[in-house]
């Protein structure tokens, strides 16, 4: 039995939770989509820079430059979606891993993150949802800084960086589902859930990371949560 990304309130944090599910269910696939004109974090090991993704039958068709994808997303009809420098990650995966309390309270010193890093170990984010938080954002950070809500800063030495937390939401939390060969990174062949975040975690600094704004979460291809629902995905909110 097939696995699909099911929508659920993480939505607004990007998160896709994993579940078996007939091949009939899930989201509706209506269109084709091009992305481009922003950073573009795939977590694929194997490719080159990407600057477009193109997005067809609710998998990834093709990633590389926006000059090799777009005549060929013009040829299937894809909407064109610019980013506007906005980041495009795989979307985050839930693997049942309590991040988000690595630097929220004293638990923080049971948390080896760095340890379990440097010995091999490949980490799989999550949250205790619905217990919990659900967002991802905010846990990143807590991950990186180890800062608790009272400001104090626990085991700093097990702390992470942001690329490696990212890592365990995408094809860390994929690996350990079993699910990695169709989700956790952007690749030919896998299925299209997506997050678009209005800036690249990676560029800010680690303690505003939390603050971060997922704007749009696609699965399958399909757009199930854009923060701005009166517009379209392809526009952008007004500066003003």
């Amino acid at each position: 039995m097939p696995f699909r990304g099911t929508l659920t309130p993480r939505q607004r944090s990007g998160g896709i939770r994993w579940t078996p599910t007939s091949q009939s269910e899930g989201p509706n696939i209506a269109e084709s989509l091009f992305f481009f004109g922003g950073t573009i974090v795939t977590y694929d090991d194997t490719a080159h820079p990407v600057e477009a993704v193109l997005v067809t039958y609710g998998l990834i068709a093709a990633v590389g430059t926006d000059k090799e994808l777009r005549p060929t997303a013009r040829d299937v009809g894809a909407r064109e979606i610019d980013l506007a420098g906005r980041a495009l990650l795989p979307g985050f995966i839930d693997a049942h891993h309590h991040f988000l309390f690595a630097a929220l309270d004293r638990r923080s010193t049971d948390l080896r993150l760095r340890t379990l890093v440097t010995a091999g170990v490949q980490l799989a984010g999550s949250s205790d949802y619905p217990s919990g938080d659900y967002r991802v954002l905010p846990a990143i950070q807590a991950a990186v800084t180890r800062r608790a809500r009272s400001r104090v800063v626990y085991s700093p030495e097990e702390a992470i960086t942001v690329g490696q937390a990212l890592r365990a939401y995408t094809m860390g939390s994929a690996d350990a589902l079993g699910v990695s060969d169709i989700a956790g990174s952007i690749a030919v062949g896998k299925q299209a859930d997506l997050v678009v975040i209005n800036r690249n975690p990676v560029d800010v600094e680690p303690e505003h990371i939390g603050s971060l704004t997922v704007e749009e979460t696609y699965v399958a291809g399909a757009c199930v949560y854009r923060a701005h629902p009166q517009q379209q995905p392809s526009q952008q909110p007004s500066s003003s």
